[in-house]
């Protein structure tokens, strides 16, 4: 099992295998949209969450890069890059 995590002030991202936790500490009681868009801006998955924490199963994707993108109230707070190689999720440089 091999864990990277990503984290920003309130936002934690950790992958462990084909499985993506994200964290968004301020958002309790308080509602987050999450899109994953494919390298040819398909969105290939996406939702809503309520509470701090989602955690999302990646297995159907195929290899290749995508880009998670989560908003509130209509606001980015972050854009997200990662790539898909196999049965594990990549952090990719910003």
């Amino acid at each position: 099992m091999h864990l990277q995590s990503t984290t920003t002030d309130s936002i934690i991202i950790n992958k462990i295998e084909d499985l993506l936790f994200i964290e968004v500490k301020d958002n309790i009681g308080k509602e987050a949209e999450y899109s994953i868009q494919s390298e040819n801006d398909r969105i290939v998955r996406k939702g809503r969450f309520k509470g701090s924490l989602i955690q999302l199963c990646l297995t159907h994707l195929a290899t290749g890069y995508y880009k998670l993108f989560l908003t509130r109230d209509d606001d980015n707070i972050i854009t997200y890059p990662f790539e898909k190689q196999g049965g594990q999720l990549l952090a990719v440089s910003r």
